[in-house]
């Protein structure tokens, strides 16, 4: 209990938000497209992650199923579930650039990483490796 007490004073400190934003990462040079990209990711993070997921990813609190369906189901609605996939099967065809940024801005906002299983291991090895009837049933799932 004294770790999460420690944990939130932390999280609510106005330092520990400055370290986080001046923190050292990429310096990347946008194009305009990207910027606007940017700026869209980071918007729809700031209006669906609640704040209570949002101080349980950034102090490493255990987020319980709901945390992770609710977000998930916000993805899905927006047909963001699946960024590193191609179109054909229910992606978003993304650049390497804009999964980047949107890995980055989920980051930033406080997302809970979506969980890796279904989307980032077992349906890339099927699109690969799967037959036509398998990458039907499963990658279209999403």
């Amino acid at each position: 209990m004294w770790l999460q007490c420690v944990l939130v004073a932390v999280w609510e400190s106005p330092d520990y938000l400055r370290l986080f934003k001046e923190s050292e990462v990429m310096d990347l040079i946008l194009t305009p497209e990207e910027e606007k990209f940017r700026d869209e990711v980071r918007a729809f993070v700031a209006e669906n992650i609640t704040e209570d997921i949002r101080k349980k990813t950034m102090t490493g609190f255990r987020l319980d199923k709901e945390d992770h369906e609710s977000w998930q189901k916000k993805l899905y609605e927006k047909g963001w579930m699946a960024p590193g996939w191609p179109v054909e099967y229910g992606g978003t065809g993304w650049s390497p650039m804009q999964k980047h940024i949107f890995e980055e801005e989920c980051a930033a906002g406080g997302a809970p990483p979506v969980i890796a299983f279904g989307v980032t291991m077992v349906a890339p090895v099927i699109m690969a490796f799967g037959s036509d009837k398998q990458k039907n049933i499963i990658c279209h799932a999403f």
